[in-house]
């Protein structure tokens, strides 16, 4: 990885190696750091079952996470094309670095169970990354179109994490644990890519669940409530929807 800053050529070698250490610094700081809290909160949530607002969080630390990475490449991260879309972010990524493109979500230490169950699903990580954008999406936030939880998200969300992390920071802790035993419960358990040694895993079983939500906008855009030409015209008339989401939830 090779920071890009401008002018820097006219500083001394020494002033030179102290500016790059500040950027690094600067980058953590507002990437990696918020990416592991959102990452943290991800974790809580899909513990705690709650399918749809795990998306969110997730979305949001694979954002800064491939965001820092890019960073750390000299690559600028601002414009459209680096706003949330981190499918477009993934592929470009691969670019510049193989860690997604060489990475395959096997299951670790009891996840193999849920490959046993038939519930861990594909191994490519752009299939996982390309699920997080389409349930976690700004377009979602208002349940537009539900949400399909697999068993097996928790675990990638995992390994996925470490690839891309570890390429900015290494194996740092994550921020904000050591401080408080409910916090370091969403960080670690069943979390064999970050948890200590130290760390005492409780059951595999009860952590891993499914959840498919069907929205009612759905459910009227396709005319179950019938006279779904009505509901399309109050949504189109009444909140900030598009024809192409309007078109996209009818033909699901």
């Amino acid at each position: 990885m090779t920071l890009k800053i401008r002018n820097i050529e006219r500083l001394t070698l020494d002033q030179q190696q102290k500016v790059q250490q500040r950027i690094a610094s600067v980058i953590i700081d507002t990437f990696v750091y918020p990416a592991d809290i959102d990452y943290i909160n991800a974790r809580y949530m899909g513990l705690n079952h709650q399918h749809r607002p795990f998306f969110w969080p997730v979305l949001q630390a694979i954002e800064k996470y491939l965001k820092a990475n890019f960073l750390f490449y000299g690559i600028p991260v601002k414009g459209k094309s680096f706003r949330h879309n981190i499918c477009k972010m993934a592929s470009n990524l691969k670019s510049h670095d193989a860690v997604l493109e060489n990475l395959s979500l096997a299951p670790m230490g009891e996840h193999v169970e849920l490959e046993r169950l038939n519930l861990w699903g594909s191994r490519d990580p752009m299939e996982f990354i390309n699920s997080i954008e389409k349930y976690g999406n700004s377009s979602n936030w208002y349940n537009f179109f539900g949400s399909k939880y697999e068993a097996s998200y928790l675990p990638k969300l995992d390994q996925i994490v470490d690839a891309l992390r570890s390429k900015c920071i290494g194996n740092k802790t994550l921020c904000g644990t050591g401080k408080n035993e409910a916090f370091d419960y969403a960080a670690y358990e069943q979390n064999f890519c970050f948890a200590p040694d130290s760390y005492k895993q409780g059951s595999f079983y009860s952590k891993f669940s499914l959840g498919e939500t069907v929205p009612s906008i759905e459910a009227a855009l396709k005319g179950l409530y019938g006279h779904a030409n009505i509901y399309r015209q109050w949504l189109l008339d009444n909140i900030q929807i598009t024809q192409e989401e309007l078109d996209e939830i009818s033909t699901r």
